[in-house]
C-alpha cells in the first residue's frame, strides 16, 4: 500500500497526522524552546511591533528512525508562555493539541513551498552534507479572527518525507458552463 504524504493544507501538524493515522514511529527533539527577540520576518508575519520578543521552538523529528524534517515556531510571547507550561518542549506534547485546548485553533494559513540547497546549521541539525536537496516550507497560520498565532519555517528531507499537495477546483456557478478542453478552464456562456 503506497503511503500518502504530508498534507500541507490539513490542518493537523506532521506529528499528528503521521503518528495518529499511520502509526508510524515520530520521535521528536526539542532543540531550543525560549522566549527571545523573534527575527523581524516573523515580527511582521505575527503582526507584532518591530523589534517583539515571542517563543522560540526548535524541533528535530525523525520518522521510523530517520531524520525527516527540522522546523522553527515563532509564537507570540502570551503563546509562548502556555506553550512553555505544556509537556511540548519536553518532546512528548503536541504544539498544536496544546494551541487548540488553549482556543487557538487553525482557522486558516498560508504556506510557500521553495526547493532550497542544506547549508551551514540546517545541514548540520539535518545531518546532511551541504548542498544536499532539501524542501523549505513556510507557514503562518491564523485564529477564526485572524490573528497570527503560529509562523513557521520546516526543512523537509524530500526522500523520508513525501509532500503531498491537493488542489481541488472551486465551484463554478450555475450559468458557467465548463465544456473546454483545457483542463480547469471555465467558458462562459
Amino acid at each position: 500500500m503506497l503511503q500518502r504524504g504530508w498534507l500541507l493544507q490539513g490542518r493537523e501538524s506532521f506529528f499528528e497526522d503521521e503518528v495518529e493515522g499511520r502509526r508510524r514511529l515520530v520521535t521528536t527533539e526539542v532543540l531550543r524552546a525560549e522566549q527571545v527577540p523573534l527575527p523581524a520576518s516573523a515580527v511582521e508575519a505575527l503582526g507584532l511591533p518591530p523589534g517583539s520578543h515571542g517563543y522560540v521552538l526548535e524541533r528535530l523529528r525523525q520518522l521510523d528512525g530517520k531524520v525527516a524534517l527540522f522546523s522553527i515556531n515563532y509564537l507570540p510571547p502570551h503563546i509562548g508562555a502556555l506553550v512553555a507550561r505544556s509537556d511540548v518542549p519536553t518532546g512528548e506534547g503536541s504544539l498544536n493539541s496544546t494551541l487548540r485546548r488553549a482556543g487557538y485553533a487553525v482557522a486558516g494559513a498560508t504556506r510557500t513551498v521553495e526547493a532550497v540547497a542544506a547549508h551551514g546549521p540546517i545541514a548540520d541539525r539535518l545531518r546532511v552534507p551541504a548542498g544536499s536537496p532539501l524542501l523549505k516550507i513556510k507557514s503562518t497560520s491564523w485564529d477564526s479572527n485572524l490573528a497570527a498565532f503560529d509562523h513557521h519555517e520546516v526543512w523537509v528531507l524530500s526522500d523520508v518525507v513525501h509532500v503531498e499537495i491537493q488542489v481541488g477546483a472551486p465551484a463554478a456557478p450555475a450559468h458557467t458552463v465548463s465544456q473546454s478542453p483545457e483542463i480547469g478552464r471555465l467558458a462562459s456562456p
